[in-house]
C-alpha cells in the first residue's frame, strides 16, 4: 500500500461497510491498513447512510465502535455553495457534497467506486486497485 506519512483519507460507505463486513481470518481491513498509515475521515452522511442498513444488534455495535475511533465531519452550510458548481460533473448531490468536503479538507477520496467521482479535480483511492 502506498502512503504518505500524515496523509488524509475521507473514507466512503462503501469502504466502512467492507470493513464492517470484513472476514478477520483474511488479515486486516483496508480501512485498519490506512488507519496505521494516517487519519482517517468520514462524514456524517456516511455514518447515516451505515446505520440506516444495520440489521442487528451485534451490527449496531460494530457501527459505533468503528465511528467512535474515525473522525466523522459535519458538513457546513458553507459547501452548498459549492454544490452548483459541480451539477455538470457529478450524477448527484449526495456525490457533490462528499467531493466538496474532501476538497475543502484536502482529504483523498477512499471508494471502490472511482468513477462515481471521475472527471473532478480530486485525490481517489479504490482499495482493490492498491493492494
Amino acid at each position: 500500500m502506498v502512503s504518505k506519512p500524515h496523509e488524509k483519507y475521507l473514507i466512503e460507505t462503501d469502504v466502512i461497510i467492507d470493513h464492517l463486513t470484513h472476514n478477520r481470518g483474511k488479515g486486516k481491513s483496508y480501512l485498519i491498513k490506512l488507519a496505521q498509515s494516517g487519519l482517517c475521515f468520514t462524514s456524517v452522511l456516511n455514518a447515516s447512510e451505515v446505520y440506516f442498513n444495520l440489521n442487528s444488534e451485534n451490527d449496531l455495535q460494530k457501527a459505533d465502535h468503528l465511528f467512535y475511533a474515525l473522525k466523522v465531519l459535519g458538513i457546513p452550510a458553507r459547501y452548498s455553495l459549492e454544490i452548483k458548481k459541480l451539477n455538470n460533473n457529478l450524477i448527484n448531490y449526495r456525490d457533490a457534497l462528499i467531493y466538496t468536503l474532501a476538497r475543502q479538507n484536502n482529504l483523498t477520496i477512499i471508494t471502490f467506486n472511482k468513477d462515481r467521482y471521475k472527471n473532478l479535480d480530486c485525490s481517489i483511492i479504490n482499495p482493490s486497485e492498491s493492494e
